[in-house]
């Protein structure tokens, strides 16, 4: 059946909705509803009927103001509310993606703000349920807390939510509802986490425990460079040199003596390097070795090089971090990956138990 669009006119409002289904359309007053929605939530379809008695009672005018794009239960969701939401996003759209993709990007971001929307409408509802409100006195203090932390009056702030697209009115309708919102998620989830000290405990054995890097070596380095023309000359220069440290002169000496490197002030010393802290060609030269053994010759992109091996410690272990100084690190971590497995999982109950129909 194709899909019928039904117009209401009146002198103070317009209501414009569209149905599609199978069913046998259902008439009230000479204008057409179909059963299946309004079967599917009594007290929208008594909504809608009063309405339209309502409507056909007054004078007639030829003008479209609404049309539903979602139904929540006993709640209607409409293109304005819709597009009160999305229009800041689209002008960002507009300004910043190929043409191209500009319809396919707005239709996809569309479809993920009404999620949201839908959403937050079962939040609200839920939150009606409960009794759950945001006074006035709350409202207005959290919002002048916003104007502050923002260091604007509300004109600066009215001025700068127009650019985006976004009247003060309906900024504070947004803000009101989230703060409903998150009211409610406190009550309903934030309020029954609890992290135990097992947990913080548990997970900085796994995350924080001390890690091995494999073997690390210590290292004493020589090397020589060339200018334009005389690589020949620092080649040799290197053999000699190594030549006299195999011969069992002092390393540190002849690096201090010899080498054209920073290090040759700390006689050559280099510190300590795991072969996957070493780069292939020092890597290749020093797993081999022993300690106390001189590596080959190496050339580097500004000369050559060669190493003593010191010291070589197996199973090198880094610093394991001291458990008080991450211990809320580890606490917050723990509580937001359990909000966001909660919050996601009552989301999903909300809306499997929920009538949701998007038009």
């Amino acid at each position: 059946m194709s899909e019928t669009t039904y117009e209401f006119k009146d002198v103070k409002s317009y209501f414009l909705t569209t149905w599609t289904d199978h069913y046998e359309p259902y008439t009230i007053q000479g204008y057409t509803f179909t059963m299946n929605t309004l079967k599917k939530s009594p007290a929208l379809a008594l909504s809608i009927i009063v309405t339209c008695l309502t409507l056909c009672s007054q004078p007639v005018y030829s003008k479209l103001l609404d049309k539903v794009v979602a139904v929540v239960n006993d709640d209607i969701i409409t293109k304005t509310e819709l597009e009160a939401e999305t229009d800041q996003f689209i002008q960002r759209i507009v300004q910043s993606t190929p043409p191209a993709q500009v319809a396919a990007t707005i239709a996809k971001v569309r479809s993920e703000i009404l999620q949201r929307v839908i959403e937050e409408r079962l939040i609200r509802q839920l939150a009606q349920q409960k009794k759950i409100s945001v006074s006035a006195d709350e409202f207005n203090a959290a919002y002048q807390n916003l104007l502050n932390g923002n260091n604007m009056t509300v004109e600066q702030f009215a001025a700068e939510l127009k650019k985006n697209g976004l009247t003060l009115q309906q900024h504070k309708e947004m803000f009101r509802n989230q703060m409903l919102q998150a009211k409610l998620v406190s009550f309903e989830i934030r309020s029954k986490i609890v992290v135990t000290e097992a947990m913080i405990i548990d997970y900085y054995d796994r995350e924080f425990a001390p890690k091995t890097d494999g073997t690390a070596y210590s290292l004493l380095q020589i090397g020589i460079t060339w200018n334009q023309g005389e690589k020949s000359e620092a080649l040799i220069q290197a053999e000699n040199v190594r030549k006299m440290a195999v011969n069992d002169e002092d390393f540190a000496s002849l690096a201090k003596k010899f080498s054209d490197l920073p290090s040759s002030d700390d006689g050559g010393d280099i510190g300590t390097f795991t072969t996957d802290e070493m780069s292939d060609e020092m890597r290749e030269v020093i797993a081999p070795l022993k300690k106390n053994e001189i590596s080959e010759i190496i050339e580097t992109e500004f000369g050559f090089q060669f190493f003593k091996v010191t010291a070589i410690t197996e199973n090198n272990v880094t610093t394991k971090t001291p458990y008080e100084s991450v211990k809320e690190e580890i606490r917050e971590i723990l509580y937001e990956r359990q909000f966001k497995n909660d919050y996601n999982n009552w989301i999903k109950q909300l809306r499997e138990n929920a009538y949701i129909e998007v038009l």
